[in-house]
């Protein structure tokens, strides 16, 4: 069901403010493309979580959404926006829109590869079937868990941080298999 406080329509966008949980897909998903469009307020923090399942906690690969001026996830590259949280970092002189305006985000899952782009550019590409991948999980805060980037189907969740955070205009597009 959709959150009964902390969550609201407004102007056409999925407004974030304090509180209620996180919304969570119906369906499962593996391969997908999936873009959205995210603002958030200064300091904020939240993140879009992909392949949860939620007998198993809402854990899964997050594409990073943040105020990296204001946050101190800001100061570490692989916490900062656009990075796939806490295991890679988008790349150096990605292009971030001002605090209170839009970012264009997508999120590409096909073939054991999963990219993130970020206002119109790829910002990180993973080969998640590569000893790269497993070098990164193994230095990120999920290296003793038997399910991050292991298991890759799952709901897709818009996180309750805490913060105030829009999204809208979002699309998914699932692969048939």
């Amino acid at each position: 069901a959709f959150p009964d406080e902390g969550w609201e329509v407004v102007s056409g966008c999925l407004r974030h403010t304090k509180g209620g949980g996180s919304i969570i897909t119906t369906g499962e998903f593996s391969e997908f493309d999936l873009s959205f469009e995210w603002k958030v307020a200064g300091g904020a923090n939240s993140g879009v979580k992909i392949w949860i399942d939620e007998e198993k906690g809402q854990l899964g690969p997050e594409y990073q959404i943040l105020d990296d001026a204001l946050h101190t996830n800001g100061l570490i590259p692989k916490t900062t926006a656009g990075s796939l949280y806490d295991v890679l970092a988008p790349k150096p002189g990605k292009k971030l829109s001002l605090v209170g305006s839009f970012n264009r985000s997508r999120i590409h899952s096909r073939g054991g590869v999963l990219e993130y782009h970020l206002n119109g550019e790829l910002v990180l590409r993973a080969d998640m079937n590569s000893e790269e991948w497993e070098a990164a999980r193994s230095k990120s805060k999920f290296r003793n868990s038997p399910i991050f980037g292991v298991q890759r189907t799952g709901r897709i969740l818009l996180q309750d941080h805490g913060d105030e955070v829009w999204f809208r205009s979002i699309k998914l597009r699932p692969y048939e298999d």
